[in-house]
């Protein structure tokens, strides 16, 4: 699998931690019997998933923003993505999608 795949499935983690989160406060919205049960022990459990979730699309996010400044001497200099140094930085479309999002994240 390439590294753009890689950071791709980084966010699908991120998404899937999101809908736990929101599966849980919808349940015990819509249910009572399910608040009841839950009453105390959900506030730790939710502030946990959102510390998974905002650590993990911090780190997700770095990833794609970061780049490295190569000197050639022939063309002068490349910007390089640094988790994959065989991608320049913004250049493919899947990079460039991948920027697009970690803005709307960031």
């Amino acid at each position: 699998m390439e590294s753009i795949g890689k950071v791709w499935l980084q966010f699908a983690f991120s998404i899937y931690v999101s809908a736990i989160i929101g599966a849980i406060v919808l349940a015990g919205r819509i249910s009572s019997k399910m608040s009841r049960l839950c009453r105390y022990r959900i506030v730790p459990v939710i502030a946990t998933l959102i510390l998974l979730f905002y650590s993990k699309m911090l780190r997700t996010v770095l990833i794609i923003f970061s780049f490295a400044h190569m000197d050639i001497s022939i063309d002068g200099y490349k910007l390089i993505w640094t988790y994959d140094g065989s991608k320049e930085y913004l250049v493919h479309k899947d990079h460039i999608g991948l920027f697009i999002l970690g803005l709307f994240y960031w």
